[in-house]
């Protein structure tokens, strides 16, 4: 029975760990050193974002992943030529990209203007969402999900939103910044959602908006200047709060004078006649 149970519980961890490297890319472990570009609708422009990461180091622990799974010759094969495509993409990226910013397709050569990674790679990467402008004038990313921080606590310090611009450079919203302790933090296996996933840009007015995860309240934001134009949370607050003092106020002045006259009229002299009144 023992060995029985033995046998089983390693069967399950190899069925585990297989199903694990296959969502990760057939063979290609998570944590993947790998540069991103991205095109704009018109494909103009192409975003470019290169990382630094070690590809020997990564290379040398993927196939060591693969070593629990006592893989046949075809299928190691099979991984090895996967691995293989990958980091030869990648290697052509940077050969073609030689810093991370914005290039127009026509000049690869020379970009429009740079991004700088030192303080941001931990979370630009991390958008779900890169808009490029078809003029190639900012590029817009956006999280509407944060990982777990602890105990089903969600991190509400990873960025939401960015926009950079060739105007005014880099601008970047924290969710604890674009949410309140009343907002709605979904929980999915891609982390808490505190947004929807579609950012809607508006070409013409120069702005680009959000619907948060109470599918009501609305952030929108200038693309000329980054900042947050309109936030329907707020806006719905002052209303309630001066909703409350528009019915409370009259029902306090009411009682108030009530409460003065009935003090005025009952103040009479010594024949019963009374000394003031209204």
């Amino acid at each position: 029975l023992v060995d029985y149970m033995k046998k089983t519980v390693l069967s399950i961890y190899c069925l585990i760990l297989i199903f694990f490297v296959a969502i990760n890319g057939y063979g290609l472990i998570n944590e993947k050193p790998w540069s991103e570009v991205k095109y704009s609708d018109n494909k103009r422009y192409v975003f470019v974002l290169i990382s630094n990461g070690d590809l020997n180091n990564y290379e040398a622990k993927t196939r060591k992943s693969w070593e629990p799974l006592q893989l046949s010759p075809q299928d190691l094969k099979d991984y090895e030529s996967n691995l293989a495509q990958a980091l030869q993409e990648e290697r052509g990226i940077r050969r073609t990209y030689q810093n991370s910013g914005l290039y127009k397709v026509e000049n690869l050569e020379n970009p429009l203007w740079l991004v700088s990674l030192q303080n941001t790679e931990n979370w630009i990467t991390k958008m779900d969402e890169k808009y490029i402008a078809n003029d190639g004038t900012y590029v817009i990313g956006y999280n509407p999900h944060v990982a777990e921080l602890k105990n089903d606590i969600p991190n509400k310090e990873e960025v939401g939103i960015f926009i950079y611009s060739s105007s005014f450079g880099l601008k970047s919203y924290k969710v604890s910044e674009l949410t309140n302790n009343q907002d709605i933090f979904e929980k999915s296996l891609e982390g808490y959602f505190w947004a929807n996933k579609n950012l809607k840009i508006d070409e013409q007015q120069k702005t680009f908006s959000l619907i948060k995860q109470n599918q009501k309240d609305k952030l929108e934001f200038s693309i000329n200047s980054g900042e947050i134009l309109f936030d329907s949370s707020q806006t719905n607050g002052m209303f309630c709060q001066g909703l409350v003092l528009f019915i409370v106020a009259p029902i306090f002045f009411l009682i108030a004078g009530t409460f003065v006259n009935c003090v005025l009229y009952t103040v009479s002299d010594s024949t019963g006649r009374k000394k003031l009144s209204f």
